[in-house]
This record gives structure tokens, sequence and C-alpha cells, in this order.
């Protein structure tokens, strides 16, 4: 048995183990305790780091999603807290993308049936992915008093209903699989990062810029080495069981 099917296993179980926690686990005392959030953002053809320093590359790929969290636990002087948050995201944009070695230039050489140097940005794509993760909050800052602020870093699976696009080499695409030198997986590792603001004024609403991340965590889940960013806008309603 190879450490790749032990680790595809595990990541089975732990979505078993994240869904029952985000349905079962007891509700913390406080209330708002549920929050619902859609948020969109387009793909970022660049490295996570980055990204994170605002380095960015947009390209032709979008995503709209809409978020079901919990929190699950927050400590006693509120500073911190941890959720579990569950995602549907819809993924769009192009079915191949620009190749950058020569052998896709114009004429370009060795191209697989049906392709052309033309095949490049073209077509489109849509399918579904599926997120859950957990999610720790720092919600201490010392400007709070004038803009409530709350960072958070999350960790899950993800599921895509199909191979992303953008997530592919499209040097296989035109030029035939066994050419890729890069692959992706349906099942990968899931990462968010996110800044939230809110004032008393709109409370229990807030908005919030995140960075939606999957990948194979270097090559740890089915050899696969990259993924895909998405930078991303959206806004998020804090609500209690208890008000219904």
């Amino acid at each position: 048995m190879t450490i790749h099917l032990q680790l595809n296993r595990i990541l089975k179980a732990g979505i078993g183990f994240l869904f029952a926690m985000f349905i079962f686990y007891p509700s913390p005392a406080s209330a708002g305790n549920w929050h619902m959030s859609l948020y969109a953002g387009q793909w970022d053809d660049a490295a996570l780091g980055r990204v994170l320093a605002g380095k960015f590359n947009l390209r032709e790929a979008y995503i709209g999603a809409f978020a079901l969290g919990r929190e699950i636990w927050r400590s006693s002087k509120g500073a911190a807290s941890l959720e579990l948050e569950a995602q549907l995201v819809g993924n769009w944009g192009r079915e191949i993308y620009e190749d950058p070695d020569p052998s896709s230039g114009d004429p370009g050489w060795d191209w697989a049936p049906g392709m052309s140097h033309s095949s490049q940005n073209s077509g489109s794509h849509f399918h579904w992915e599926t997120n859950l993760a957990l999610v720790g909050r720092w919600h201490k800052f010392p400007w709070n008093r004038y803009l409530q602020t709350s960072l958070s870093l999350g960790d899950g699976i993800s599921y895509a209903a199909k191979l992303p696009p953008y997530e592919v080499d499209p040097h296989g695409q035109l030029h035939g699989e066994e050419h890729a030198q890069v692959h992706t997986a349906r099942v990968l590792n899931y990462l968010l990062i996110e800044l939230s603001v809110t004032r008393p004024e709109i409370a229990p609403w807030s908005v919030f810029f995140r960075i939606h991340h999957r990948s194979g965590i270097f090559g740890l889940i089915d050899n696969v080495d990259l993924g895909s960013d998405f930078v991303c806008l959206g806004v998020r309603y804090d609500f209690s069981l208890d008000a219904f």
C-alpha cells in the first residue's frame, strides 16, 4: 500500500470527521455562533507566497461561493475562536489556457489531434467544488473600537467535480497527456486566509478579503505539486439559531 493511497484514506476519514463535528458538536454559549458567507474571486496564476505579497497575476477563471460556518469554540476572553465551514463553489473559465512552451507557438509543432496554436485560451468550462475546513480566527486588534477586525486561517479538504483546467498543464492538453509536466486531482488540500472587518452600524454583517487555495501539499496528495489560488471578496452574516 503506497503512502499516497494511505493519504487518500486519511483525507476521506477527515471529511467524515469534520462533517460530524459540523453537525453534532455542541454549540458554544455565545450567541451568533453561525454564519453565512457569499464571496467571489478571480484566479491568480502565481505562487501563494507572491499572492500574499500582493504581487498578483490575475487570469480568466472565476469562482462564486456560498459558505455556511459554525463556531465550535471561543477562548474565555474572546480573543480566539475555532469554526467549521462548509462551502459550495461554482468555478468557470477557459477549457484550455496558454502554454509558454515554444512548441505551442505559432505555428508550433507536435500538436495533439485537433489542437493548434489557436486552441490556447479557448473554450469554456464549469464545475462544482465543495470544501470543508477547520478555521482558527483571531479577534483582538488594538483598533477594534474604530474598525472591528478578525484574521483567520483555515485548513481542510477540497473536492472538485471535474479536474479544474487552470490546475491542468496546458502543454499536456495541447500535445498529449504523456507530455504533461504537472497534474492535478479532484481531492486536494484546502487552505483559506481571510481578513474580515465590520462596524457596529452594519453588524452582524461584515466584509472580507480571502485567499482561496487548493494544493497537493508539495506532492503529498497524489503527487500533486501545484494547485490554484483565487483572490476573493465577500460578505458574511452572523446569526444564532436561537433567533428562529
